[in-house]
């Protein structure tokens, strides 16, 4: 069985995975290092955190049209919390 699958809101993140993205991101970060999610017709912004149980999306708010949209496979396999 693989890693859970969860999306959350910056705001709404663990302490440990605020303090990986702190790290990986001491400076911030910008459209290079989101990725851009359609789900509907909702269009969300997120970063990529693995720890070693769970891979998260973490919903970020970016500027509206800097960020170019990628496919996730398997999107449909996270749960989803909190994204307004």
């Amino acid at each position: 069985m693989g890693k859970e699958k969860k999306m959350v809101s910056l705001k709404d993140i663990p302490d440990d995975v605020r303090a990986i993205i702190q790290s990986k991101y001491p400076y911030g970060f910008g459209n290079d290092e989101t990725i851009k999610i359609k789900l509907g017709d909702k269009t969300l912004h997120a970063l990529v955190v693995d720890t070693e149980s769970i891979t998260y999306l973490v919903k970020v708010n970016m500027e509206k049209g800097k960020v170019q949209p990628q496919e996730i496979e398997g999107i449909d396999n996270y749960k989803f919390k909190n994204l307004d």
